[in-house]
């Protein structure tokens, strides 16, 4: 896995931790649902900014999502 795949990843699991829609994250920092998507699929960048506010949203720090991505990582590392 990617870093770029293991963070939009991390920033899943905690949007469905809190159960919330793609649609009301992304209402939240003014961007549609298909780029939620594409960022938790790891398809495109996301600005610290956004990283930031959703990190904030789903009631977590950039910190612990960074955490958990480097571990995805890691996992996959090992699996190979």
């Amino acid at each position: 896995m990617k870093w770029l795949e293991a963070i939009g990843t991390a920033l899943r699991e905690a949007r469905n931790k809190e159960g919330m829609p793609q649609e009301l994250a992304g209402d939240y920092v003014g961007k549609q649902q298909v780029w939620v998507s594409k960022v938790e699929r790891g398809l495109i960048d996301i600005k610290l900014v956004d990283f930031v506010q959703l990190s904030t949203l789903y009631g977590t720090t950039v910190s612990l999502l960074l955490v958990r991505a480097r571990d995805l990582v890691a996992a996959s590392v090992r699996e190979r």
